[in-house]
């Protein structure tokens, strides 16, 4: 997944539609587990370091971690 914290997520978007459509066979099928792969990092990443540290409730902060071990 391309970009950070503050990138706006449209243009995000655009970008990997535009790479992922230019693309056929196994090298679509690379460049899509790739960035589904750096999806999943960053969703986890935000889960350890943010949303569960951060939960103050009790039943959120177990869904997130169930989210953790499942996502």
């Amino acid at each position: 997944m391309v970009g950070g914290p503050g990138a706006d997520l449209g243009v995000l978007v655009g970008g990997i539609v535009a790479t992922m459509a230019a693309l056929e066979g196994s090298a679509f099928d690379k460049a899509y587990v790739d960035n589904e792969v750096a999806y999943h990092k960053t969703v986890d990443g935000a889960l350890e370091t943010t949303l569960i540290p951060d939960a103050s409730n009790g039943e959120l902060k177990s869904l997130l971690q169930t989210g953790l071990k499942i996502f």
